[in-house]
């Protein structure tokens, strides 16, 4: 979300802490068939989101959880991780868009960026250009 307020304008940071500002995000194109299948591989996932960095007021967390739980289903709605900090957080590979992550401490993940045009400029961590190509860039850091 840093890279977030990084590129809007006040006008537009309005209407990211509107209520409706979640509802209207859809999905990257085969995100979810990719994230259940890593799952069904026996992966655990979990959804690790920040809310403060942007000041959203707590209706829209709300909302943003609902968006989760309408997009991923039930099975995940427990796998939601709420924090400022991603670098403390353990895991194996973070999936982000942020073009940085920030925090506190030492990562023990690997940093895999999702492509968008605001993250281009980072070119030392992995990259995924789109969700069906998952396998490709994933399997080097997962153990299928």
């Amino acid at each position: 979300q840093m890279c977030i307020r990084d590129r809007v304008s006040t006008q537009s940071t309005g209407e990211m802490n509107s209520e409706e500002f979640f509802t209207k995000i859809q999905p990257k194109s085969g995100a979810l068939d990719a994230i259940r299948e890593i799952s069904s591989l026996g992966y655990g996932i979990r959804i690790i989101t920040s809310s403060q960095s942007l000041g959203i007021p707590a209706r829209c967390l709300e909302r943003k959880l609902d968006w989760i739980n309408l997009n991923f289903g039930n099975e995940f709605s427990s796998h939601v991780i709420l924090t400022e900090d991603k670098t403390l957080i353990q895991g194996r590979i973070l999936i982000t868009d942020e073009p940085v992550t920030r925090g506190d401490g030492k990562p023990g993940w690997v940093r895999v960026v999702f492509d968008e045009s605001y993250n281009r400029g980072n070119l030392e961590d992995a990259r995924l250009l789109d969700w069906k190509d998952w396998k490709s860039v994933l399997t080097q850091f997962l153990l299928i």
